[in-house]
């Protein structure tokens, strides 16, 4: 339980109104979703004891959603029809957070960290270890494993994966003011190290990240309700993204066909769109929607639809046995 307790306290925080503004245009747009035949509709509940995942995404290979499960660090199928099936069961993933589908390379990508909630967890590598995986993405046959932490000493949370248009991979860390890159060759580097990304030891810094085709990142800082823009070719030029104020512990991120960003909150349970008119230097709050799930973290897309994962990660902080979780459709 006090493994529980430790997770959920990292990513809950004070809840805040957040203001309506009206809508606002955006200049580019993000490459059009996976179209595939599929029989999701509102809502699939799925069972696995224990399972509490984290992150969430479409592979078009098995038409089904991955998700990730920071309690055994395996990686799931989950069909329409409900079932669930493992894909990825590596001993050496102690709590699989974000994960990427990258249908194109037939990869998939996974944070891999250990924030004593796992039952892998050991002293040797709470809040001490920061990697991806690399697997591919029919079979779940590893195909690199690559140390993050190495590159910096310290606390360690390897959280969430943005992939650009070269398939070179960006990793946020929450313990650090940092986001890792990771090139398809396997190199791996800090991209960028900036006060700004940081947050106090006690507190969650980076979480969501999403690479947007005008060539910059856009990361999510639960900290302080903020988000932050990253160029690719000139990392060190951050800028916090002047925006009206998010929800509490704001989580996944997820661009949109038209340019829209979705941010989640976990802690409030709810769904912020919004719209740029200027390249994201600044943006606006279009609409917001509650998610009727049990602490939310991230969302992906299945062809014009966004699904969210229910975690439930609140109650694995209350002990309790949890073995129902779902995937559903947030429409705003």
């Amino acid at each position: 339980m006090k493994r529980y307790l430790l997770f959920a306290a990292c990513f809950l925080f004070a809840c805040q109104t957040t203001p309506q503004s009206p809508p606002v245009s955006n200049e580019s747009s993000a490459p059009a979703p996976i179209s595939s035949p599929t029989g999701f509709g509102d809502r699939v509940d799925f069972k696995q004891a224990g399972l509490f995942p984290e992150g969430i995404d479409y592979a078009s290979n098995c038409q089904c959603f991955l998700v990730s499960s920071v309690r055994t660090g395996k990686i799931g199928q989950v069909k329409a029809d409900g079932s669930y099936s493992v894909l990825v069961d590596d001993p050496e993933i102690i709590s699989a957070i974000g994960i990427f589908a990258d249908n194109q390379r037939n990869r998939l990508l996974i944070a891999i960290s250990d924030q004593g909630s796992s039952s892998k967890s050991s002293e040797a590598t709470q809040q001490k270890i920061a990697k991806l995986g690399i697997y591919d993405l029919s079979t779940g046959e590893r195909q690199q494993m690559i140390d993050l932490g190495v590159l910096k000493s310290g606390a360690h949370f390897a959280n969430d994966i943005a992939v650009d248009d070269q398939g070179n991979a960006y990793i946020t860390d929450s313990k650090m003011p940092l986001i890792y890159r990771v090139t398809p060759a396997g190199e791996a580097s800090i991209f960028v190290e900036h006060p700004d990304l940081g947050a106090a030891p006690e507190a969650f810094g980076l979480n969501g990240i999403v690479f947007h085709p005008d060539g910059y990142l856009i990361a999510a800082k639960a900290a302080n309700q903020s988000l932050y823009k990253i160029p690719i070719a000139d990392p060190n030029a951050v800028k916090k993204v002047t925006l009206d104020p998010l929800p509490a512990s704001p989580d996944g991120l997820e661009l949109l066909s038209n340019g829209q960003l979705v941010v989640i909150s976990n802690a409030q349970a709810k769904a912020s769109r919004l719209g740029s008119g200027d390249n994201w230097a600044s943006a606006k709050v279009e609409k917001q929607v509650e998610i009727k799930a049990s602490f939310p973290t991230t969302a992906a897309q299945l062809n014009q639809d966004l699904y969210v994962l229910e975690a439930k990660l609140g109650q694995a902080s209350q002990g309790e046995s949890v073995v129902d979780f779902s995937i559903q459709k947030v429409v705003f």
